[in-house]
Formats: C-alpha cells, structure tokens, sequence
C-alpha cells in the first residue's frame, strides 16, 4: 500500500525522527543528522523519490531507528549493495578498482521509498549494486549533472590515491598489493597531492548533493533550484529544524565559500 503524508502527518514524522537516538559525541554527526532528516521527510512529501540509509551517516542507532520507523509508516525497506556506475575504461588495474569495491561493499546499506513502484525500480539496482548516473540521480532526486561530476571527481581521488600509493611502494604492483591488505596509509606529500586527495566538494545548501561547478556558479542553476526547494520545504514543515540547519549552513565551510555581510 502506497501511503500519502499530509502536511500533519509529515510533521509527525519529523517529531519521531528527531526522537531518534544517534551519537552525539560525534561532531560530524551533529553536523548531518539535520540534514539526514530532511532528506528522509523529502522522500515521505514526494520531493525525492529514494532515501538511502547507511551511506554517510552511519550511526547504528540512527539505523536501527529509521529501520523501525519506516516499518512503522508502511514504507518499502530494500536492503542492499551501495550503488556505483559500471566500470568505464580508465588507468586504474582490475585488481585495485575491485578492491575499491570491497571497501565500498563493507558498507550496510538500505534504500527506502514510500511508492510501490519505486521500490520495484530500485530493488535490481540495489541487487547488482549498479545503477546509470541518470538513474541514480532520478531516484535520489538530485541532478544529473552534479551526479556525474561526483562519479568524475570520485575517480580522480582514486587515480590520485593509486598513483601515490604505487609511488611509495617502489612502483612495484605486488607490493602494493601486499600493503594494501596490511593497511596501508595513502599519504600526501604536498599541496598539490592533498588538493588532488581532497577536492573543494561543495554541498547544496539543504540538500546531500555536492553540486558541480556549473551549479555552483548559477543562481538558477539545477542545484541551486533543489536547494531552494528543499529550503521551503523544510520551512513549512518543521521551522524549528530549518533554524537548526540554517545554522548548520550559515556555518560550514562544506557549503563554500560565503558571501561578505
């Protein structure tokens, strides 16, 4: 059964998300269990059409919470492999790119959506582990754009990583391979190796997205638009949560720079 959340019962949700339990020792997870709780009340007010729990914020608290709330609200609980885009032709080996995927795969992951049939969209796709950017970016109802400029950026990081890694280990594949299995540190030794380690990643304020430079750089922009949206759409429903996150934004250096008053 689909269920339809009235701006009462959306509210209600919102006072039993923030009744979740989660760690707050933690100052990254002060930081986005604002913003978790918006994305989970988009997915129930039909603004995205998929939440995903486990990616990110994986507090085993919050999990098991939102696990239960979700059963709870007659909602669908599709457990499965985090996603990631076929593999392309690129200068990382077979065996370095599948041991990314291993350390993707420890990961627990689950996609919730309100609607019967996202669910049976998403349940092959969270099987295989596979999803397009078009996809991915549909369902998590972000744009497309910044989706393949995250995919983009994310390879970089890694060629990045695989280059130093290899650099420190004489260039020699084999030994490479070895310490990765001791646990390996990848280290940068300069400026330019951190920056290449560490883009600028700029979220969209309220939202999960990092936008790509085109949207960072246009006021009607895809990205700033879902920004917008889900600002007045976290300030209709929840006021006091929207002050919390606008707090959080006006703050963090992880939505960019900010502009002079």
């Amino acid at each position: 059964m689909n269920r339809e959340f009235s701006l009462g019962k959306l509210r209600k949700a919102a006072e039993r998300l923030k009744q979740i339990p989660w760690d707050t020792t933690s100052n990254f997870n002060r930081l986005v269990a604002p913003q978790e709780i918006l994305d989970y009340l988009a997915m129930l007010g039909g603004v995205k059409p998929v939440y995903i729990l486990g990616r990110g914020f994986d507090d085993p608290l919050w999990i098991r919470g939102i696990r239960g709330l979700s059963v709870d609200l007659g909602l669908f609980v599709l457990d499965g492999l985090p996603w990631e885009p076929l593999a392309i032709e690129g200068p990382l080996p077979l065996w370095y790119r599948e041991y990314l995927r291993r350390l993707e795969l420890q990961h627990v992951v689950s996609y919730i959506a309100r609607l019967e049939p996202v669910a049976e969209e998403v349940f092959p796709f969270s099987q295989s582990g596979h999803a397009t950017e078009a996809d991915e970016a549909r369902l998590l109802g972000y744009p497309e754009c910044c989706v393949r400029a995250y995919h983009a950026t994310l390879r970089k990081i890694n060629e990045a990583e695989f280059g130093i890694a290899l650099r420190d280990s004489g260039g020699h594949p084999e030994k490479l391979r070895t310490r990765l299995k001791e646990g390996f540190v990848i280290e940068a030794r300069n400026e330019e190796e951190a920056r290449a380690l560490e883009p600028n990643w700029v979220l969209g304020p309220f939202t999960s997205v990092f936008l790509c430079e085109s949207c960072q750089a246009a006021e009607n922009s895809p990205g700033r638009r879902l920004s917008d949206r889900m600002d007045r759409f976290l300030a209709k429903v929840d006021p006091p949560l929207h002050g919390i996150l606008t707090r959080i934004i006006a703050e963090s250096p992880a939505y960019g720079p900010k502009s002079p008053c």
